[in-house]
């Protein structure tokens, strides 16, 4: 859903830092290279699907307004499992443009 959207636009400005930055010589970035898909995958299918089990087996979905599923009664679950992730590539993001 919309989490892992947003963690794939940060695997996109990692790779474009990556690319433009010239940072893909080293081995270290050769040994990543060989095994990105596995690791964006598992983050970005992951995360979301651990986070949505949790509030599932929470009793933590209901209607709660337009951009999320998390009920105003668990505001910290959605805080911590959605919220926050959109803010940490927001700054992801910013960082790896400057």
């Amino acid at each position: 859903g919309n989490l892992s959207g947003i963690f794939w636009v940060a695997f996109i400005g990692l790779n474009f830092f990556l690319a433009v930055s010239g940072a893909n010589n080293n081995a270290a970035a050769i040994k990543f290279n060989q095994h990105k898909e596995k690791i964006y995958n598992s983050i970005a299918w992951g995360l979301p699907g651990i986070f949505t089990l949790i509030a599932g087996f929470g009793g933590m979905f209901g209607v709660a307004g337009m951009w999320c599923w998390i009920t105003g009664t668990h505001l910290a679950a959605r805080i911590i499992m959605y919220d926050f992730w959109i803010m940490v590539v927001y700054i992801w993001s910013a960082v790896l443009l400057v």
